[in-house]
């Protein structure tokens, strides 16, 4: 709990977006004081900063090495005995406002997992997913996966529904104990390719072989040097890249896996 706490209250000040603006904020105020001068070097800095994000790929550079980390297309698999899918695709907030199923651009996971459980009928399935909401009652992805898929015409009595993991750790932690897979058995894990390492990680952690299956890419996979003037990208591929290197360093110093980076 105190892990999800810190997470939710101070991943905010990992955004580059925030800490760019925060900069140019002070940096203004500090302009009608009689430290002008340090203001205006920090002006410049938070505006130089906007331009690099905004002209180069650095985000892309990030998230190449998280994304080829696990092969993209496995080799043949002939028996699969069972397909987990984590949670992540989903906007619980959305969902409940409007009362209809809203999905967020890690919507590949759902489509993925309805493809592979269609072409491996006798797997079993989980869904894995609650709500990061630090309080009040919100509806947990689990839900929101549910009536997605119902809607789709998929038979949802063949899942198994992990209601309440707020994180990776707890993806493995609250669904492996249930399942209890055995032995030599093949396990797929869905969820999107610049996770899969973290995930991958805390699978092995907990004593679950499990085979990677990521998705929803966003590169190419080879370190481009186009330039380019996309602000609004640039701070999102950063964002992300960021945010998912510091998670392996810390799931790796709260030993949540064996290693800081791992691969297959």
């Amino acid at each position: 709990m105190f892990y999800h706490f810190v997470s939710k209250v101070f991943s905010p000040l990992l955004d580059p977006g925030n800490l760019l603006l925060f900069g140019l904020i002070v940096g203004t105020v500090l302009m009608w004081t009689r430290f002008a001068r340090a203001g205006k070097y920090l002006v410049v800095l938070s505006v130089a900063g906007f331009l690099i994000v905004a002209l180069l790929p650095i985000g892309n550079w990030l998230m190449v090495p998280l994304e080829n980390r696990f092969a993209g297309k496995p080799d043949q698999i002939l028996k699969v005995d069972g397909i987990i899918v984590l949670g992540g695709a989903t906007q619980s907030f959305l969902s409940i406002a409007r009362q209809q199923p809203s999905l967020n651009a890690n919507a590949e996971r759902l489509t993925a997992f309805v493809t592979l459980a269609r072409q491996y009928p006798a797997a079993r399935l989980v869904f894995t997913g609650g709500s990061s909401a630090l309080q009040g009652s919100v509806v947990s992805e689990a839900d929101i996966a549910e009536k997605i898929f119902g809607d789709l015409g998929f038979d949802t009595s063949r899942v198994y529904f992990e209601r309440h993991a707020r994180n990776t750790w707890e993806n493995a932690g609250k669904t492996l104990p249930v399942i209890n897979p055995e032995q030599g058995e093949v396990w797929l894990l869905v969820t999107s390719a610049r996770h899969m390492p973290r995930a991958m990680g805390v699978f092995r952690k907990a004593g679950w072989p499990v085979q990677a299956w990521p998705v929803d890419y966003r590169t190419a996979g080879q370190f481009g040097f186009g330039l380019r003037f996309n602000l609004r990208a640039g701070l999102v591929s950063l964002s992300e890249g960021i945010r998912e290197w510091t998670a392996l360093v810390v799931y790796r110093l709260l030993d949540r896996t064996n290693q800081l980076f791992p691969a297959s």
